[in-house]
C-alpha cells in the first residue's frame, strides 16, 4: 500500500475523522483493490489487539516512594496513639463510675449519719406536727403518716430517726408509741384485714 493518501484515509478512518465524502471514496477504493483491503484489514486488527494490552503503571521514583512509606507509618503511629488515649480514658471512666456505683451503693438512705446531717431541716419536725403528727412520749419526736403513705419519724433537729417506710395499700393507719425509743402502726390492708407494724426509733436522734 504506497498511496499516502489511502494511508491518510485509513488513519483518520481510525480516529473516526472521516467525512461522509471520504468514507465513499476509501470504501470505493477498497473494493476495488483486494491487496490494499487486506492490508487495509491487517493494519486495524493490529490497532485492536493493541488497544487491548494491559496497560502498565510506572513506576515511581525511589525518593517519592520512600516519602510516601514514611508518611503512611507516621499516619500509623498517630492512629495507634489516639487508640492508646482512648483506651486509658475509657478505663478512667470505668473506674471512676464503679467508685460512684460503690459509694451509692453502701451510702445509709433514711438515717441521720452522712450527708442526712446537712439535709437536716428543724421545720421538718414543726411541719410535721401541724400535719397531724404523732409525738414521743418525750415529745422529742414526731411521727407522721404523710400523703404519699409513707411513714416518717424527725428529731427537733430535723433528722430522720427511722428510714422512711411506705405502706401503698395501707388504709386509716394509726400511731401510737410504746415508749420515746419505739412505737406501732395499726392499719387495714387491701383485704381488709388489720395489721400491725412496730418500729424501733434511732436512739442517737435525741443526743444530736
Amino acid at each position: 500500500m504506497a498511496n499516502p493518501q489511502i494511508i491518510d484515509l485509513l488513519q483518520r478512518d481510525l480516529d473516526q475523522e472521516l467525512t461522509s465524502t471520504d468514507q465513499q471514496y476509501l470504501d470505493v477504493y477498497l473494493a476495488s483493490s483486494p491487496e490494499d483491503a487486506a492490508m487495509a484489514s491487517r493494519f486495524q486488527q493490529l490497532v485492536f489487539e493493541l488497544s487491548n494490552l494491559c496497560k502498565v503503571t510506572p513506576v515511581l521514583p525511589l525518593t517519592e516512594m520512600v516519602l510516601e512509606q514514611m508518611e503512611e507509618e507516621e499516619r500509623q503511629q498517630h492512629r495507634t496513639q489516639i487508640l492508646r488515649r482512648w483506651k486509658i480514658a475509657s478505663i478512667g471512666i470505668g473506674i471512676v463510675a464503679i467508685l460512684l456505683t460503690a459509694v451509692i451503693a453502701f451510702m445509709p438512705i433514711g438515717t441521720t449519719s452522712w450527708p442526712m446531717k446537712i439535709l437536716a431541716n428543724p421545720r421538718l419536725f414543726t411541719e410535721s406536727v401541724k400535719k397531724g403528727g404523732i409525738l414521743s412520749p418525750d415529745k422529742d419526736l414526731v411521727a407522721l403518716w404523710d400523703e404519699k403513705n409513707q411513714i416518717q419519724v424527725y428529731d427537733k433537729k430535723g433528722n430522720e430517726a427511722i428510714p422512711k417506710q411506705s405502706m401503698v395499700s395501707a388504709k386509716d393507719p394509726k400511731i401510737e408509741w410504746l415508749n420515746n425509743d419505739r412505737f406501732i402502726v395499726k392499719f387495714t390492708d387491701s383485704v381488709g384485714g388489720i395489721v400491725t407494724f412496730e418500729f424501733p426509733v434511732e436512739t442517737n436522734a435525741k443526743k444530736r
